[in-house]
């Protein structure tokens, strides 16, 4: 994916977790393996969870190698290499939570 391409992607994705009542991700974080010290940097981050405290951190990576979901999956993290499988998930727990609410 080219740069400009990656941006407007991450862009739509802010938008959409807008438009849906989200908490707006962190971006471009670093995140370090707790194994192996070795860091990764992330698009779009939500590190404590959709909601806070309840749910697993989840990150996206627009290019993810075998590294990055090792490191990802040692700190803990539910990564998406995709924002259309990111915003399924997310999509999930809105309706989820609807549901537990009524």
């Amino acid at each position: 994916m080219v740069a400009g391409e990656e941006e407007d992607e991450l862009q739509s994705l802010l938008s959409w977790v807008a438009t849906h009542g989200l908490p707006k991700p962190e971006l471009n974080v670093e995140i370090s393996d707790p194994v192996t010290g070795q860091i990764q940097v992330v698009d779009a981050t939500w590190p404590r969870g959709i909601q806070e405290g309840y749910s697993q951190p989840i990150a996206l990576v627009v290019e993810a190698n075998e590294a990055v979901a090792l490191s990802l999956n040692q700190a803990g993290y539910r990564y998406f290499i995709g924002i259309e499988g990111l915003k399924r998930h997310l999509h999930e727990l809105i309706e989820n939570g609807s549901r537990q609410a009524a």
